[in-house]
């Protein structure tokens, strides 16, 4: 696992009697996992196995998302440590973090204490914080705070708390006690506590860390599981291998996402398809860890596709056969869910399953969602659909269209984490 800390001072750092915790810490730490600190002011700091990048603090200051982003890029960390909970470099960091799905981690350090922080109080908050660290707080997957007082303070404060983060802001706050200040604490049992934490993190945001190898996996093994041996669906024979090559931590990324998207049972169908050998106890596993509570986008009201106005058209439309029906209903609604961002990659096997295996009258089925006005929504999705589940254009009623559209609609959905 990859961590990058950003801390405005590393100087201030290790001047500070109570500070100081986080150089010993991050030494433990670069024993176990690649630690990378960034900072405009390392002050001399050398630490053995950490690899520190300075930038000059206008430079940071200046750096846009864009340059934000180009830099996460380049480290590829898989966690986010900001020591920081204002200022516009970690909230311009914090944006870069939630556009890319790398989940960041916030260190108060008793900043908002009262001898820190401005008395004056707006919603239940110091003043002092302002809306850049109000952005960063909210972005922020985890809050650690480093003493049973500080940890009472924010849950206090966070029930006051306006943001449109991830998660009741509660269950954002974190106690692992600084081991300097508290007494019974040790260096390493901070330590395996916050690495628990990196992992619970990571966890919660499986897609994110998966690479195309690991993407392609998943499409293929859900795609013969959702088949039910009833389709000849391809694996590329340079693919193989390495599937078969995957170790325990790509395969607990896949099976996560698969769960969180509702195709998990596809999934182990398709790994006992292809008689992969997979970790044993992960299925049933990934079920039972414990992660971060996030906004759930696959919650849609059912009033939603219900009383949209191509449903009630289609409902409304007696000449439609039962067979037809079914198939544009699943259409629509996987179209309503896409414009709602409240799809899930079972969504996707659903249709996959209908057009596939459907016997249908395709010239009608296109007749009717032409009257619909989402004949060309429909071929950015079949587009979607060949691409990932490698269904072929005798199984689709419609032309699949490659336009602009259907980049936005590709994107849409990889920045959603479905595929």
């Amino acid at each position: 696992m990859r961590v990058l800390h950003y801390i405005p001072s590393m100087k201030a750092v290790a001047a500070s009697a109570f500070l100081g915790y986080k150089l010993d810490l991050l030494c433990l730490m670069s024993e176990r996992m690649e630690v990378t600190a960034l900072t405009p002011d390392a002050g001399g700091v050398r630490l053995d196995g950490i690899r520190i990048v300075t930038l000059p603090a206008l430079r940071i200051a200046c750096m846009r998302r864009k340059g934000w982003t180009k830099l996460l890029h380049k480290l590829g960390p898989d966690i986010v440590h900001i020591h920081a909970c204002g200022g516009i470099s970690a909230y311009r960091l914090s944006c870069a973090c939630r556009d890319m799905g790398i989940p960041v981690l916030v260190s108060l350090d008793r900043r908002l204490a009262p001898w820190h922080a401005s008395c004056r109080m707006l919603s239940g908050w110091p003043v002092s914080v302002g809306y850049w660290g109000r952005a960063v707080l909210s972005y922020a997957m985890a809050l650690h705070a480093v003493c049973c007082q500080e940890y009472d303070a924010l849950r206090v404060m966070g029930r006051s708390f306006w943001h449109k983060g991830t998660g009741p802001f509660e269950e954002k706050v974190v106690e692992i006690d600084a081991f300097n200040i508290t007494g019974g604490t040790s260096a390493s049992g901070m330590l395996d506590s916050m690495i628990a934490l990196y992992r619970k993190m990571a966890d919660t945001l499986p897609f994110p860390r998966m690479n195309d190898d690991e993407r392609y996996a998943e499409d293929v093994l859900i795609t013969l599981g959702a088949s039910e041996g009833r389709a000849d669906v391809k694996v590329a024979d340079e693919k193989l291998p390495v599937i078969r090559s995957f170790g325990t931590e790509s395969w607990r990324r896949i099976f996560l996402h698969s769960f969180d998207e509702g195709v998990i049972d596809y999934l182990m169908a398709g790994t006992r398809i292809l008689r992969l050998n997979v970790p044993e106890g992960l299925e049933t596993g990934v079920t039972t860890l414990e992660r971060f509570g996030q906004c759930d986008r696959n919650i849609v009201n059912d009033n939603i596709i219900r009383n949209a106005r191509a449903m009630r058209r289609l409902r409304s439309d007696d000449s439609v056969k039962d067979v037809e029906l079914e198939v544009c209903s699943t259409v629509v609604e996987t179209i309503i869910k896409v414009k709602h961002s409240c799809v899930r990659r079972a969504d996707f096997v659903q249709l996959y399953r209908v057009l596939r295996f459907t016997d249908y009258d395709e010239c009608r089925v296109e007749a009717v969602i032409s009257s619909l006005g989402l004949l060309k929504q429909s071929a950015r999705l079949m587009r979607v659909m060949e691409e990932h589940y490698g269904l072929t254009e005798g199984f689709m009623f419609t032309q699949p269209l490659d336009d602009r559209g259907t980049d936005t609609l590709r994107n849409k959905l990889f920045k959603s984490g479905i595929q």
